[in-house]
């Protein structure tokens, strides 16, 4: 309500009170002005005749205003209105006069009808913005779909298509959109489709790089197929997992197989090894006769030969529970120094072969509850490995200690050493750091695998310190228990 006279505004508000409007009273075109650039306003009611600014020039600039050239203004003015004035009044923006004095329900009723036409806009101008927020809000999901979406019309044109279609079809959107549409082979299954009104099943279509999943819908307009919605699925992952589940499965069967025909081909090599080198101990025996110096140093090579194919075949046997999760430990109360000493003790013939000193440093008694044939083996595998690659002049120390409630073991030796590189994969199965000695001194490579397995099998832990050139220390540790 724009009028510079007080009497006025109290006037109008007094009519228009009880239609529970937010009246704003402005005394001046001036504050007119200001008012439209600071809020909302559904109606103006302006007089004419104003100091300074009069209401021709106050509608006048307020219409210049984006936002406010449709508000809609009404003059309400002096009974003696000339027609050029009213001609004016609506040249400016006006859409209404009203005459003072006026009768107060036909401005109520104009009032209220302008601002039911504004409030009625205010509605559709907010459904207009949710249904933008809505649909930029579906056009950005499903633009961030990994689902190809592809809607056809008839005529087998595109209607709609998502980024992650055109990225299949290697261009954009906005290129497809209204051309036809060209996957020569989903159009039979589009076709089918629109002809029967029922989705069509899924199917899997290989390209050289990857697969996909494909599926059709129908969309109905009244009850009329008008489209056929395509959903492409990139299923890529899912089917190399597939793949390498299977090749799983089968490389563990495959293992299930190779550890069994270990365990039958070690137990069927067993009894006539044995037969072998009872027969061999016979003859060096001489039980059946005398035999030659010559005939001695044969017999004792079969010998030496059964006891690598024995060492071989136990190996063979222990690494084939181990891989099958059979191993077993019977565990009772003993002196591993002691049996420290003992390897020590039967490996020095060995060590004096090859011109190796080979000692033990304990100490003191260190007892526990342990498995004592797997623990011999460990020791003996380590300090076999450890003559292996030692020269002569060289030495072997083997050391027992125990820390808090752990027993720790040391093979210690001046050999040649191992390169940083093979330090990570020492203890691996069938692992050779250097195949040449390995061949020259006979081995599977699977005595430091189950050095390994025999000593975690415990709940200890085992590993080597070394550098090329400068000898090996190999380690183990073993829980003692409370």
């Amino acid at each position: 309500m724009v009028d510079d006279r007080p009497e006025n505004l109290v006037a109008l508000s007094a009519v228009l009170g009880d239609l529970g409007l937010h009246l704003v009273q402005a005394h001046s075109g001036e504050e007119a002005l200001k008012a439209v650039l600071t809020q909302d306003v559904a109606l103006i009611l302006m007089d004419v005749q104003m100091p300074g600014l009069d209401g021709f020039e106050t509608v006048s600039l307020i219409k210049r205003r984006a936002h406010c050239k449709h508000i809609p203004i009404i003059f309400v003015t002096a009974a003696s209105v000339s027609d050029t004035a009213v001609h004016k009044g609506y040249a400016v923006g006006a859409v209404d006069y009203i005459l003072k004095p006026y009768e107060p329900d036909i401005l109520r009723a104009k009032v209220g009808v302008f601002v039911d036409l504004y409030l009625q806009q205010e509605q559709i101008a907010q459904q207009a913005r949710k249904l933008a927020e809505q649909e930029h809000f579906f056009a950005q999901l499903l633009d961030n779909l990994a689902v190809a979406v592809v809607y056809v019309e008839h005529g087998r044109t595109y209607r709609l298509v998502n980024k992650a279609a055109a990225r299949r079809r290697g261009t954009t959107p906005d290129r497809l959109i209204s051309q036809p549409f060209d996957d020569a082979e989903a159009i039979p299954y589009v076709d089918e489709v629109m002809r029967t009104g029922r989705p069509s099943t899924a199917y899997t279509v290989s390209t050289a790089a990857s697969y996909w999943d494909h599926a059709f819908y129908p969309v109905a307009d009244d009850g009329k197929v008008s489209g056929v919605l395509l959903l492409s699925l990139d299923v890529t992952p899912r089917v190399e997992a597939e793949r390498e589940q299977e090749q799983l499965r089968t490389l563990k069967q495959l293992d299930r197989l190779k550890n069994e025909f270990l365990s039958a081909v070690s137990h069927e090599l067993r009894t006539p090894l044995t037969s072998i080198m009872g027969y061999a101990e016979f003859l060096d025996d001489q039980i059946g006769g005398a035999l030659t110096p010559e005939q001695h140093q044969f017999v004792r090579r079969i010998l030496a030969g059964g006891m690598r194919l024995k060492t071989l075949v136990d190996d063979l046997l222990d690494f084939a529970h181990v891989e099958a999760g059979t191993l077993e430990l019977e565990c009772e109360p003993f002196d591993l120094a002691a049996i420290a000493a003992d390897v020590v003790d039967r490996m020095a013939a060995q060590a004096d072969q090859s011109g190796v000193i080979l000692e033990a440093k304990v100490a003191q008694p260190v007892t526990g509850a342990w498995d004592r044939r797997r623990v011999d083996q460990v020791l003996v595998n380590l300090v076999d490995n450890a003559l292996k690659f030692t020269p002569k002049g060289g030495t072997i120390t083997v050391e027992v200690s125990q820390a808090m409630n752990e027993a720790l073991v040391e093979i210690r030796d001046t050999g040649c050493g191992i390169h940083p590189e093979h330090l990570p994969h020492i203890f691996e199965k069938f692992y050779q750091a250097d195949p040449s000695l390995t061949r020259l001194h006979g081995g599977a490579g699977l005595g430091l695998s189950l050095c390994k397995a025999f000593v975690e099998a415990h709940g200890g832990h085992i590993g080597v310190l070394s550098d090329a050139g400068a000898g090996s220390r190999f380690w183990f540790t073993l829980p003692k228990g409370p």
